[in-house]
């Protein structure tokens, strides 16, 4: 049998609003095409747009460069046919990304389970869907269908890809006898520049910056929180991401109303992916108290732009303080998340610097593509 891999996720190229597994699965592509025939099955349109992609036909595989496509409509596609699409071909694996999505890993996950798909072997990549803070949001749904997969055996014989130690630590609090192969994420593409370039600051201005999607899980609300007890400096907080919840943006959007004058707070939109990096290498600061993630693409970023990151302890980057890199803190310490704001608010050019260019070089020195590579190779094999 040929090696061809099937890939099931929410969100694929062109699409650019599904966030860090889009980067992750067009990385492994990438990076691997060469061992191994990608075959990705995917919605046809992007996070919360109403048309579906331009020029696209759905339901039957479309060849790209490395690899063919499968964009469905997940509101009307029915189970026959998404049957057909996971037999249409013999494939050695299929690689899930998430653990909660309704169509692109419980629908497959029961049609293994009755007897309709050809392969058996699927790999199944949580994506930070068992972080404590993620399992909090929407807990009843969440734990209710944890209970149902676990009484149907529906995930019986799954291996399960981990990202890092702490994704490999939350898959076992769920499931204690797990099958786990462990694969950081692949480096990220090549950084800006061999040596970083010293950004401008000033003593008490400070430029701060959130990239992600806005829902609960990344915590916007509560960086928000935080600048209201910030009054003195000058800070300039911009928001970038799609609205993917507009609840939680009113809920925002409130909140920028109490926030003290010294502080302006912008909403500047969407990014496209190949923007992010040289986005953030416009400020000094990135601000992101996420309620957890298996590796988080836009950290790496902030990083490789000498962002400095000012984030929450439930992400893979840890002990960020002691290598002033930047800061990794509990989400239950709200004020550490303040006093480390007001300390990069009050560096001056030359501390900021020394701070910017330790996280940069920090970043390259866990970039081990060669052992990251094999690893993800052992995956599929």
């Amino acid at each position: 049998m040929a090696n061809n891999i099937l890939i099931l996720n929410s969100y694929f190229l062109p699409g650019f609003k599904g966030g860090g597994p889009v980067k992750s699965i067009n990385n492994i592509v990438k990076n691997l095409y060469k061992e191994f025939n990608f075959y990705i099955l995917t919605s046809d349109r992007d996070l919360n747009d109403e048309q579906r992609y331009a020029g696209i036909e759905i339901n039957k595989w479309i060849d790209k460069d490395v690899y063919k496509i499968c964009y469905i409509d997940v509101k009307h596609i029915s189970f026959s046919e998404y049957k057909n699409i996971m037999n249409s071909v013999d494939f050695s694996y299929i690689y899930m990304n998430g653990f909660f999505s309704p169509t692109f890993t419980i629908k497959p996950m029961i049609l293994r389970k009755l007897g309709f798909t050809k392969c058996k072997n699927v790999i199944v990549c949580p994506r930070g869907d068992f972080s404590p803070g993620h399992l909090k949001i929407k807990a009843l749904k969440k734990y209710g269908y944890i209970l149902f997969a676990k009484l149907t055996s529906l995930y019986n014989g799954v291996i399960w890809h981990s990202t890092s130690e702490l994704e490999t630590k939350h898959i076992l609090n769920l499931y204690k006898n797990a099958k786990i192969r462990v694969a950081s994420n692949l480096p990220h593409e090549k950084p800006l520049s061999d040596k970083l370039i010293e950004k401008e600051k000033k003593k008490d201005e400070l430029k701060l910056v959130f990239i992600s999607r806005l829902v609960p899980k990344k915590n916007l609300a509560f960086a928000l929180q935080c600048l209201q007890y910030i009054n003195t400096g000058k800070i300039d907080f911009h928001i970038y991401g799609p609205k993917e919840s507009l609840e939680y943006w009113k809920q925002c959007e409130e909140l920028i109303k109490s926030i003290k004058g010294n502080i302006k707070v912008s909403y500047k939109g969407e990014l496209n992916q190949s923007e992010v990096v040289d986005t953030l290498a416009l400020y000094h600061g990135f601000l992101f108290p996420t309620l957890g993630e298996n590796y988080g693409h836009v950290i790496v970023e902030a990083m490789l732009a000498g962002c400095v990151p000012i984030i929450s302890d439930e992400t893979p980057w840890r002990e960020l303080r002691d290598k002033e890199v930047g800061w990794d803190i509990s989400l239950s310490h709200r004020e550490e998340f303040i006093e480390a704001i007001v300390t990069l608010l009050s560096m001056d050019k030359k501390e900021f610097n020394k701070y910017s260019n330790n996280a940069y070089r920090y970043i390259l020195s866990k970039s081990n593509y060669k052992e990251i590579l094999e690893q993800t190779k052992n995956l599929f094999k």
